[in-house]
């Protein structure tokens, strides 16, 4: 008999873990669409990916395409390390990318199954598992910002937390060396979110009374160790230099309502109340979560057990256990709002992330952890009506979620030239002349548009349109202007013309001004210039640049000091 209930024991245990994964492929799947998302960071992964891939395996390259390398706010080094491995076996860095962020998403489900199996059994490690994995900040940092350095940090971020913190068992040095190499991976993956894992760790030890005081100082220093080596290791990468962040910190404390509220978007994250992106916490955490806490009210007051349920004494352990979440989880949400501002700059703590709310994904674990327990507290909730009910709760909030931007654009190796540390990127422009109705035959009264690789050099007399390909990485506060000028075979201007950059580029010929633009999303100008009858002929250039039209100041093009991108009008290339 013992053997029987131990092999299904086993097997009942197995099969949880593989329908936890199952049911994480819901996360994972519009990875496999075709293309790229059109993601906050824009095609920056997938730049430099190319470019590592260019240079081979060098232990002193830093990511080049972007604002200079932030070794603490950044995306980590391991990212693009994990992803060179597809490039040699034939694949494009695009997939290397995707590749890397559904290991983020598998292996966080994995990490929550295996740390919480012990204390909530099987189905309550299945439950937080895929509360975790369908947390609003997870899928918003694969889908939406594209952080895949965040995104793979909390794939890791279980699995370190849940080693160092499991009871003792097996060879301390074979322990000790995976503790290690499980939290350098994680500051690897995003260095300055890695030190906030510490700050969890050592709260989480702090608040575990019952555990011994010896293992708790042992593996702390030993998670210690390895996330300094892997700040040390970044910090070497980047010369030693900690960049100014472009983004003001605390104009981004969030308001109590953004919590709760079930807002999903595309957009950047600004200043305010009315941010672009979902900042929630989500309806099945947080309401699961307060499940837990009220079984865990009602058995830790009960004097006896009742029918079906949870002795007073277990339910007194689990509460033991559920402790250090919980009151991580309370703490870190006070960090989010403005009154803290003064222990972040007391602490120095701003200097490890971009925005305040990054550290939503830290609270996230803590309520997953919390609302998985639910079942363990009340035998009813492991019924299997319930589980599957359970299991519905969890994922269908998400799921309309799992509808990312996608395109079919391909970005080459790098873009054609960017402005403002590759605030702006030129992804791609394309020529074409009017041809006049009668010239094709035509009765309309409309002009038609050839394009160049069709009709040859424009002559003088012709109309030029410039149809451009943008994608940004931070938003623009203000609208600019944008000029393009064609230049003679001496670099004189001979025609030129400054629109409103996005003037007319919304849908039905709206403008979509630059103070508009979502970073990441790919948006299509055109332009008119028509060149005089008097203008020497070929061959022609275009400068093409970006200005404040109040200060007339140009935004710097990254490697031309003149503030203007020079592109070949007849072959469509980038000089």
């Amino acid at each position: 008999m013992f053997r029987l209930e131990r092999f299904l024991h086993v097997n009942a245990d197995r099969s949880y873990l593989l329908l936890t994964l199952a049911l994480t492929v819901f996360a994972v799947a519009p990875l496999a669409y075709p293309g790229y998302m059109q993601v906050h960071s824009g095609f920056v992964p997938v730049y430099n990916l190319a470019d590592l891939a260019a240079h081979g395996p060098d232990i002193h390259w830093t990511p080049d395409v972007a604002i200079k390398f932030d070794p603490l706010r950044g995306d980590g080094l391991l990212p693009y390390y994990l992803a060179l491995p597809v490039l040699w076996l034939g694949g494009t860095p695009q997939s290397g990318v995707k590749l890397v962020f559904g290991l983020g998403l598998t292996l966080g489900a994995l990490g929550m199954y295996l740390w919480w199996r012990p204390t909530f059994g099987p189905i309550g490690a299945m439950l937080t598992a895929l509360v975790y994995t369908y947390l609003p900040c997870r899928i918003a940092a694969v889908y939406v910002r594209g952080a895949w350095g965040e995104a793979l940090y909390l794939g890791w971020l279980p699995l370190a937390l849940g080693l160092a913190l499991s009871p003792p068992r097996g060879r301390w040095f074979l322990r000790a060396g995976l503790i290690a190499l499980f939290w350098a991976l994680l500051g690897l993956s995003q260095p300055g979110l890695g030190v906030w894992a510490v700050v969890l760790l050592i709260a989480w030890q702090l608040l575990r009374k019952r555990a011994p005081l010896r293992p708790k100082v042992l593996t702390t220093l030993v998670a210690m160790g390895g996330m300094l080596a892997a700040v040390i290791l970044s910090l070497a990468a980047a010369g030693w230099e900690l960049p100014a962040s472009p983004i003001s910190f605390e104009e981004h404390f969030l308001y109590l309502a953004q919590l709760f509220s079930p807002y999903w978007g595309f957009g950047a994250s600004r200043p305010g109340w009315q941010d672009g992106l979902a900042l929630g916490f989500g309806f099945t955490a947080l309401g699961l979560a307060l499940l837990t806490l009220l079984l865990s009210l009602r058995y830790g007051q009960a004097t006896r057990a009742e029918s079906g349920d949870v002795p007073s004494r277990q339910s007194g352990w689990l509460w033991a256990a559920l402790r250090p979440p919980l009151i991580s989880a309370l703490a870190l949400t006070c960090l989010l709002f403005s009154p803290t501002a003064i222990v972040w700059r007391l602490l120095g703590l701003q200097h490890l992330v971009t925005y305040p709310w990054q550290i939503l994904g830290l609270i996230g674990l803590c309520l997953s952890a919390v609302a998985g327990a639910a079942p363990r507290l009340d035998r009813r909730l492991q019924a299997l009506p319930v589980q599957a009910s359970l299991i519905l709760i969890t994922l269908l909030p998400g799921y309309g979620w799992l509808e990312p931007r996608f395109t079919r654009f391909e970005p080459g190796v790098g873009p054609l030239a960017a402005w403002n540390d590759y605030q702006a990127m030129l992804l791609d422009y394309e020529l074409r002349v009017a041809i006049p109705p009668h010239t094709a035959g035509l009765s309309q009264t409309t002009l038609g548009w050839l394009p160049i690789a069709d009709y040859g050099p424009p002559q003088p007399g012709d109309t030029l349109r410039v149809v451009l390909t943008w994608q940004i990485t931070r938003p623009f506060e203000r609208d600019l202007k944008l000029f393009v000028h064609v230049l003679d075979a001496s670099d004189q201007v001979i025609a030129q013309a400054d629109p409103l950059a996005g003037a007319g580029a919304g849908p039905e010929g709206s403008d979509y001004l630059t103070g508009q633009w979502d970073p990441g999303r790919l948006i299509v100008t055109e332009v008119t210039v028509a060149i005089p009858q008097d203008a020497p002929g070929p061959p022609h250039r275009l400068a093409i640049g970006l200005y404040d039209g109040e200060t007339l100041e140009r935004l710097p093009v990254v490697g031309h000091p003149e503030g203007q991108a020079l592109l070949k009008v007849k072959s469509g290339q980038a000089n």
